[in-house]
């Protein structure tokens, strides 16, 4: 009876090995199936913006290594979210790099640099550099030289990046909606040429967070310890708000009086990569 029970515990032991097995082949499987999706920012413009004036305001045009900017931004130093920021600015060309490995370091290029400090009010050249970075990145270009400011319906769209570009499903949507916060925050229009775009070699930049406001290095853009806004306004249809920080600085909010769901979401997600991560 010890010989039988012990043999069929063996049995139990291999069975559940053979099913771990089956599980991770058929994972792999799927992996394979569905690859990888297309390079692509996996945040906005604006928010890539923000990040490179941190930069700025650290390093002016020198080279600091990957360490030294997560710590800009208060992420750890081998922060994943900090890596996918640094990708995203590198692919809208703010930035350049050198070395390679441990060695690795990056800074400003000099159209970004160019357009940072560059705070007129109102500025064509900033604003045209500004449409060039939004065409930076490969798959933007490709999108913008098919469909121009007149994209189809997001279901649409996602289907033809699905079966054409081959983006994986959970990174379609998430591409989708940054395409469309970085073609509108840049104001890009039918006439915008796509001559000069070469993806992580261009350069550009930008110094408001959304059109109307203050230019970006006026602004605070960190949002930890808020507190009750002080002042609230309401314009026609658009909410504004002052709140106060640490330090006396202050936070500065515009936002429609009437957001759908899906807005608040793209907002929050906003918010939680401006966040420091905790070391």
């Amino acid at each position: 009876m010890i010989f039988l029970l012990t043999g069929g515990s063996r049995r139990i032991m291999v069975t559940f090995r053979k099913e771990n097995a089956m599980t991770e082949q058929t994972d792999e499987k799927k992996k394979k199936k569905e690859g990888r999706s297309p390079s692509y920012p996996a945040v906005d413009l604006s928010t890539a913006l923000v990040r490179a004036q941190a930069i700025k305001e650290k390093e002016g045009r020198h080279f600091a290594n990957i360490p030294t900017i997560m710590t800009h931004w208060g992420y750890g130093a081998k922060s994943s979210q900090g890596f996918v920021v640094l990708a995203a600015l590198k692919k809208f060309g703010l930035l350049e790099d050198r070395g390679t490995g441990g060695a690795r370091e990056f800074r400003l290029t000099e159209l970004a640099w160019n357009i940072l400090i560059d705070t007129r009010e109102v500025s064509v050249e900033r604003e045209s550099l500004i449409r060039k970075a939004a065409l930076s990145p490969d798959i933007h270009r490709k999108l913008w030289e098919e469909y121009g400011a007149d994209l189809p319906s997001s279901e649409n769209l996602r289907f033809r990046l699905l079966s054409q570009e081959r983006f994986t499903s959970g990174a379609v949507d998430d591409f989708i909606a940054e395409y469309k916060r970085t073609i509108s925050f840049a104001n890009l229009k039918e006439s915008d040429s796509l001559n000069g775009h070469e993806e992580d070699k261009t350069a550009m930049q930008e110094e408001r967070i959304m059109p109307g406001t203050q230019p970006i290095s006026s602004l605070e853009a960190k949002t930890r310890n808020p507190v009750e806004p002080q002042k609230s306004e309401t314009t026609g249809a658009v909410h504004e708000f002052n709140m106060a920080l640490s330090d006396g600085k202050t936070a500065y909010l515009r936002i429609p009086h009437s957001l759908k769901k899906g807005d608040w979401e793209q907002i929050n997600k906003l918010l939680a990569v401006l966040e420091p991560a905790d070391e």
